[in-house]
């Protein structure tokens, strides 16, 4: 799957972890949980019998901590939906009945439609989602406090650029993209500055960050824990690398994109 897996800590127990698993392609398993308790078997851990979240789910999921700094909420999405499904993990455990959100794009077709990444801002706040089939790219506010999505907006609505990789900056104020093909004859990265409170304004920030290399097809995006956004690309199915972006917090071409990085 474009996101095949999360881990979440058990807030109260140092020992104890949640794995989030997720089918391809919406069929299959879905969406399901194992608890796992690293205090078992001498230290080797033990991994309890999975339990079914849900069904027919697209390959996006993501996570982020409760306003309290404290608990965390696992933000999935539904496919042949427009639902968003919402789990809450607390000091009790994982809570098996999500918090329903449905507004946006309703995620449906083929086997690629469930494809592209969801991510969540740093600061709780924002979701950004990418439609791969579908051709877009959506922002969406989300509360911290209750894991209510909220106020959809669309930022671009294509049926051939086929996005895929998502990612906040590390201050939570830009948003990027990438387009895996498009008219033009290269596939592209893009950003968006979130600091605007006009939404004309936000849309017109759009800046094309690279026009990238003729046969590079480029896939996840992901922020690391030095503050660079990583992507992967693979070029002409010879060789795959890591372009990175190393000062995502700046504006335009002074977030220095550099494809072989």
């Amino acid at each position: 799957a474009t996101q095949s897996s999360m881990i979440v800590p058990f807030p109260s127990n140092a020992d104890r972890y949640y794995l989030f698993t997720l089918d391809d392609n919406g069929t299959g398993n879905g969406l399901t949980s194992y608890l796992i308790d690293m205090s078992l078997n001498s230290g080797a851990g033990m991994v309890f019998t999975g339990t079914q979240l849900a069904t027919q789910m697209t390959e996006k999921i993501c996570a982020v901590k409760h306003a309290n700094d404290y608990e965390y909420w696992v933000i999935t999405h539904k496919f042949e939906s427009d639902s968003f499904l919402v789990f809450h993990v607390d000091s009790f455990g994982l809570n098996p009945n999500p918090i329903v959100s449905s507004l946006g794009q309703v995620h449906s077709g083929n086997s690629n439609a469930p494809m592209g990444q969801m991510k969540v801002s740093p600061d709780g706040t924002k979701i950004a989602i990418a439609g791969f089939q579908g051709g877009h790219i959506e922002l969406f506010s989300f509360d911290n406090t209750t894991g209510v999505v909220s106020a959809p907006l669309m930022l671009e609505s294509y049926l051939q650029n086929f996005p895929f990789g998502v990612e906040f900056s590390q201050d939570s104020r830009k948003l990027y993209y990438a387009q895996r093909f498009s008219a033009f004859p290269s596939a592209r990265l893009y950003q968006y500055d979130l600091d605007h409170l006009d939404t004309n304004c936000l849309l017109a920030s759009k800046f094309e960050l690279a026009a990238l290399n003729e046969g590079a097809v480029p896939s996840n995006m992901q922020l690391g824990t030095n503050g660079k956004i990583y992507l992967t690309l693979n070029f002409a199915y010879f060789y795959d690398t890591l372009s990175v972006i190393n000062h995502p917090n700046l504006y335009g071409n002074d977030a220095d994109y550099q494809e072989h990085g």
